[in-house]
C-alpha cells in the first residue's frame, strides 16, 4: 500500500514539457491565435465552404503534426504534496492508517487495504481460515490461533 501511494504522489508530481523554452512558449499561443480566426465549420453545408474555415482547420492540424514531432522532457510539476502518514495502528482487528496530504485516489487506496486488512492473518499472512479473537480483537487463522489461550476464534 505504501509503495502503491507513494508511486501515486510521484507519477502526478511530474510533467512532460517541450523541451525548447522557444517553442514551449510559442505554440500555445499560435493555438491562441489560430482560435481566434473567425468561423466554425458547419457540417449540414457543405456546398459552401468558408476559405477562411479550411484555413483555420488547415493551421491547427499543421500545428498538431507539428506539435507531435517535437522532443519532450521530464519535469517536476510539484502538484500534489508529499503523503504523510501520521498514525499507523491496528483497532478491532484490522488496519487503521491516518495521513495527512493524501488525494481522492490514494484515499481510496488507503480504504481498500484497511477492508482487506480484515482477511488477512495479523501473524503470518495467511488467507485461510480468516477469524477473530474475542476480547482483545485480532484477526488470525486457524493454525497462528493458541487452543489454550482464553479467548475463541470466530470464524463465521
Amino acid at each position: 500500500m505504501c509503495s502503491n501511494l507513494q508511486w501515486n504522489t510521484d507519477k502526478n508530481n511530474t510533467d512532460y514539457v517541450i523541451k525548447n523554452k522557444i517553442l514551449r512558449e510559442l505554440i500555445p499561443k499560435l493555438y491562441w491565435l489560430v482560435e481566434k480566426i473567425p468561423g466554425k465549420y458547419n457540417f449540414n453545408r457543405k456546398k459552401q465552404i468558408n476559405p477562411i474555415i479550411i484555413i483555420k482547420l488547415w493551421l491547427k492540424g499543421m500545428l498538431n503534426n507539428w506539435r507531435g514531432s517535437l522532443k519532450f522532457i521530464k519535469v517536476e510539476a510539484n502538484r500534489y504534496p508529499q503523503i504523510v502518514a501520521l498514525q499507523v495502528k491496528e483497532k478491532f482487528g484490522g488496519l487503521r492508517f491516518y495521513v495527512q496530504g493524501a488525494t481522492n485516489m490514494q484515499y481510496a487506496v488507503i480504504s481498500w487495504a484497511e477492508s482487506l486488512s480484515y482477511h488477512i492473518c495479523e501473524k503470518c499472512g495467511s488467507t485461510k481460515n480468516i477469524g477473530t479473537t474475542e476480547g482483545w480483537i485480532s484477526t488470525l487463522c486457524e493454525e497462528c490461533h493458541d487452543p489454550n489461550s482464553n479467548w475463541k476464534l470466530n470464524t463465521d
